[in-house]
């Protein structure tokens, strides 16, 4: 499939998804209320990420063909930028002023990935509306970061349906989830050691995470936040993102589940389809959708995370 047929499915996908759900909903359907959203959101987060993935894996192979001092001439530049002067300051706080993660990295490789970001950052600001386009980014990468970190967190964790207790299944959860398989190689699954794997799911999701700290940045940048904690969107959203992640592992593993619902797993993973209807506040739509469909408060409602 090429990039235009990825997209017009990705689109597809996300249209009819919430359709079927309302539907689903309205005629008490599980078939339309479960089975076929699920699907649709499956497809569309696997088409996305290959793209991301596959737009990260074209942006480093460009920049290895620069100057180290052309990547920090075009770095530096960008220091008075309105918005990508204070994204630059947050890349260059987790790149050089921390002893982990990014912080370990040789300094070429950090000043390499600090561009890099810096050019996923402006193509985003490319579009119109500027908004909207880096909450999906933001979204992208969240999915993302949290695949990765729900396999190293540890308890005590930030949510009652987040275990901190896949850590040790990594193997396990390698054999049987193809999304790792893609992520890391199906070769992988009888060559790596438990510690090489553990290792480079640890720095995967550093990675992740210095990215989704970067676009973060922009979207305060852009005045889409709230300094109430109790009514910002950014962790909400990715808590949800988490939980859905250890219930797609729990579900491939067999492992019992933590979620008393399995539709409200699917309305955890629907901050996508609630962003891309582009609402003024993302997270009162999410709350507002969770309440429509369970007649309850949301798990965040009027907490401060």
């Amino acid at each position: 499939m090429n990039k235009e047929q990825n997209k017009i499915v990705r689109n597809i996908s996300l249209v009819l998804a919430p359709i079927f759900f309302i539907t689903g909903i309205t005629q008490e359907s599980f078939l339309y209320g479960f089975v076929i959203p699920s699907l649709l959101i499956t497809i569309f987060l696997y088409l996305k990420k290959s793209t991301f993935n596959e737009e990260i894996r074209n942006a480093k192979i460009l920049n290895q063909t620069m100057d180290i001092s052309e990547i920090k001439k075009s770095i530096n530049a960008k220091e008075g930028h309105l918005i990508l002067g204070p994204a630059l300051i947050t890349m260059r706080e987790l790149a050089y002023d921390s002893d982990r993660g990014i912080g370990l990295y040789e300094e070429e490789l950090k000043d390499r990935l600090i561009y890099d970001c810096l050019v996923e950052i402006e193509k985003t600001l490319f579009e119109e509306d500027k908004i909207k386009s880096v909450r999906l980014k933001i979204i992208d990468l969240m999915l993302n970061c949290a695949e990765m970190e729900v396999l190293i967190m540890k308890p005590p964790t930030m949510h009652k349906l987040l275990s901190g207790e896949l850590g040790g299944k990594i193997i396990e959860i390698l054999k049987v989830s193809d999304s790792m398989k893609k992520i890391f190689n199906s070769e992988f699954s009888t060559t790596i050691s438990f510690e090489e794997l553990k290792s480079e799911i640890t720095n995967r999701y550093f990675q992740y995470h210095f990215y989704v700290s970067a676009f973060n940045t922009v979207r305060i940048s852009l005045k889409d936040f709230d300094r109430d904690l109790k009514k910002d969107w950014f962790r909400p959203c990715y808590i949800s993102f988490c939980i859905w992640q250890e219930d797609n592992i729990r579900s491939a593993l067999s492992m019992p589940k933590l979620i008393d619902n399995q539709l409200k797993a699917i309305v955890f993973s629907s901050w996508l389809s609630v962003a891309n209807e582009n609402p003024i506040d993302l997270r009162e739509a999410f709350e507002a959708k969770w309440n429509n469909v369970f007649n309850e408060p949301s798990p965040f409602f009027d907490l401060g995370l």
